[in-house]
């Protein structure tokens, strides 16, 4: 059974091999054979996290090939000798004290997320948030005009089926998406990341090419749309992917041409290749479609549980900027109703909760708000500029959306595919119940011991 790889791939280390089988990167001390992994999801040796209205600076890369062989050669010989402690991130040796070894908190506060898209070079930083909103969203009028002038663009309406696109009118000249193009089930969790290479062939089969610019909108308030970006992001193509502001509603409301039937013909490329999900770079022929998957966008179960496990013993101040987010409505993340498929209702220990639903105006005016009040939607939630996210949700549309809007200002975003239905059933993963007690409850630093699901 395929396993998709989450969190961060860290560039290019020495391993460790330990008893459960698990590879430990070097920058990373230990302090469990359950909980090593914590320096992936939290983005290895990049830039530091930078506060409100610092400048953020790059940090140098330490993972070349050169760097990576003599790492090698040290750790064998070293394996030799029979005893092998990987170093932390700032370089120095790892200590060890009753054959345990921690988790390195000083090489835990400089990590970042980071950005390795395809080519993001044209786009406004955050400090310029006005002129970075039109790289993300593109608004009814500004469509029109685009789609007047021709040009390599493709619009995608994204839905459950294609029965309302063709018979209820669309946004002229687009194309229907479906949803399972983009969410699928996979080890019997809903709606995770497709294998990219199923993703190519739906996108150039709609015209997609190499040098497509890409406008999503679905008949909702953006969720569809904004999952679909969250996963374009993924594949490499969030650079030239941008949303409908309003969507169909605002596209009706500012009487821009619609049409029924079937759309806009594909216009087949010439090849379209995806590397599969987990791998590395994609790979093709011509000039179709090449997606070439952000490893680096995803954080899974099981480094996220490392981050729980770290911050609910280690203390939440060693962490400072990193932040997990709950999408759901309140109601879910309280547990007071649980959601499709969820095996035990609440949310994860330490998430905050920022439902997506309050990022747009209402049902008939969807538009997505002003930066500013969306800016004051994090900081009601503790985050601010500068600080690092994790969004999940029930299975990942949701939290795709709050991706995408936290991109569009800036945060360095990571997204749990998967999120709380593949959370909750894992009887192992602690869950803060609507009462506010956590099971598996933490004991002496760990997770007391679950029993077998009834």
């Amino acid at each position: 059974m395929r396993r998709p790889l989450g969190g961060l791939t860290p560039p290019v280390r020495w391993p460790l091999r330990v008893p459960n089988g698990r590879s430990i990167p070097g920058n990373l001390e230990f302090r469990s054979m359950r909980r090593f992994s914590l320096a992936w999801l939290a983005g290895g040796p990049a830039r530091p996290c930078s506060r409100r209205g610092s400048p953020r600076s790059r940090g140098t890369h330490s993972g070349s090939p050169l760097a990576a062989l003599s790492a090698l050669g040290a750790c064998m010989l070293v394996l030799v000798l029979g005893a092998c402690a990987p170093p932390d991130s700032e370089g120095a040796a790892s200590t060890a004290q009753d054959g345990e070894h921690r988790i390195s908190a000083e090489g835990l506060k400089s990590t970042a997320f980071p950005d390795r898209s395809l080519d993001w070079s044209e786009i406004p930083g955050p400090e310029d948030l006005e002129a970075r909103r039109a790289h993300f969203l593109v608004g009814p009028e500004a469509l029109a005009r685009e789609l007047e002038a021709g040009g390599d663009l493709v619009v995608l309406e994204i839905g459950m089926t294609s029965e309302a696109f063709e018979a209820e009118g669309h946004v002229a000249g687009a194309r229907f998406l479906p949803w399972e193009a983009v969410a699928v089930r996979r080890d019997d969790i809903p709606n995770r990341i497709p294998a990219m290479d199923a993703l190519a062939r739906s996108l150039a089969e709609r015209g997609v090419g190499e040098e497509t610019r890409i406008v999503l909108y679905d008949r909702g308030a953006g969720l569809m749309a904004g999952r679909a970006w969250a996963v374009l992001d993924y594949a490499g193509l969030g650079h030239r992917t941008r949303l409908l502001d309003g969507q169909l509603h605002g596209w009706k409301a500012s009487n821009g041409a619609t049409e029924n039937g079937g759309g806009a013909g594909a216009r087949p490329a010439a090849s379209a290749t995806g590397s599969g999900l987990g791998s590395g770079l994609g790979s093709g022929l011509g000039s179709g479609l090449i997606l070439r998957p952000r490893m680096e966008l995803l954080a899974d179960g099981d480094r996220l549980a490392d981050l729980v496990w770290a911050r609910e013993t280690q203390g939440h101040e060693t962490f400072p900027g990193l932040y997990l987010l709950d999408a759901r409505p309140h109601a879910e993340h309280s547990g007071a109703e649980p959601g499709d498929e969820v095996d035990r209702p609440g949310h994860i220990p330490g998430a905050r909760n920022l439902p997506w639903r309050s990022t747009t105006g209402p049902d008939e005016a969807p538009f997505l708000l002003e930066a500013a009040a969306l800016l004051e939607l994090f900081e009601d939630v503790g985050v601010e500029p500068g600080d690092r996210i994790i969004t999940y949700c029930r299975t990942g549309g949701q939290a795709g959306h709050l991706h995408f809007v936290a991109r569009m200002l800036g945060f360095e975003v990571r997204f749990y595919d998967g999120s709380f239905v593949e959370w909750s059933r894992n009887r192992e993963r602690p869950v803060v119940a609507p009462d506010g007690s956590v099971a598996p409850a933490f004991v002496d630093g760990m997770p007391e011991a679950a029993g077998e699901a009834p």
